[in-house]
């Protein structure tokens, strides 16, 4: 761990949803900004739109659609933003709702740029599995073609669940519906076969430089032995592959990003992990990946 990564992931995602900033009534709501808060969040306001005029005009965000984020009117966001929102007529606190305001626009500034930094997946790639389909589909095209001219005239590839040729099969079997899609599977692959191998975890799905090609978007970097972490969870049987590896990258890069952290850290993989699926289910999954590290 850095100094600067967080004790336990649950705070980062809870400092995320606090909203306003500065001192507090006897009310309980927000009080004054300073001065320099004020110059701060305009200020920002300001550069954002003034960098939006450099983006193509079909993705700028402009005032007027900031405004409609935050639910205020685009006249009323000017006058803020050019000092020039009248005070309100009481000795309390005569510029609430100006604040307010600033407030909201200092939070919709944050929530662009941690949608900006998010990672992303990178699009489609083609693993070592993904080429296999597409060398099945390209071996299997005669001989499919051949089986259902008489009803589509195309080759049909059937992508689903392992239990999906089970349906089928017992279709076949109980004279229900889908038995005659049965008889015209000409090629049987279940990709996983390759990690369920008796007493072995056999040839892995996916490889490390998969994972680093399906992350690769991302503006964050991922440490080597976090990412050795991930290959093994893609490759667990049972455990959700790149989905679930894709849920704790995203959820880990907002904690990083609320923490000050330019690292996803093993360290923060593991919180993430307690945070999606309780104390005693990441153990497990700990431990079975530590498992398969070991055999690999």
């Amino acid at each position: 761990m850095n100094g600067n990564e967080p004790a336990d992931a649950m705070d980062a995602v809870v400092a995320a949803s606090r909203v306003y900033r500065g001192s507090v009534m006897d009310d309980g709501k927000p009080g004054p900004l300073g001065n320099p808060e004020v110059g701060r969040i305009i200020g920002g306001v300001r550069r954002f739109l003034e960098d939006q005029e450099k983006r193509p005009r079909g993705e700028r965000i402009t005032q007027a659609k900031l405004a409609r984020a935050i639910g205020e009117k685009p006249s009323t966001v000017s006058q803020v933003l050019a000092y020039k929102y009248p005070a309100a007529r009481t000795d309390d606190y005569p510029y609430r709702k100006r604040d307010t305001i600033l407030r909201k626009l200092d939070q919709q500034l944050s929530r662009y740029e941690k949608s900006k930094d998010a990672p992303e997946r990178s699009g489609f790639v083609w693993t070592a599995h993904a080429l296999e389909i597409r060398g099945l589909a390209d071996a299997r095209l005669l001989n499919t073609i051949r089986q259902v001219h008489d009803a589509t005239h195309a080759p049909v590839l059937l992508l689903g669940m392992p239990a999906l040729f089970k349906n089928l099969q017992q279709a076949r079997a109980d004279d229900s519906k889908g038995a005659m899609l049965f008889s015209r599977i000409g090629i049987k692959r279940d990709l996983t076969e390759r990690c369920r191998t008796d007493g072995d975890h056999g040839e892995p799905l996916y490889s490390v430089e998969d994972i680093r090609k399906v992350f690769g978007r991302s503006k964050l970097r991922i440490a080597s032995d976090a990412v050795r972490w991930l290959h093994a969870l893609a490759n667990l049987p049972d455990c959700g592959h790149l989905r679930s590896c894709n849920n704790a990258v995203r959820l880990a890069a907002h904690v990083a990003q609320q923490s000050g952290q330019d690292e996803i850290t093993l360290t923060l993989l593991l919180q993430i992990s307690r945070l999606l699926i309780g104390t005693e289910g990441a153990r497990q999954l700990a431990n079975r990946i530590k498992v398969a590290q070991k055999v690999a």
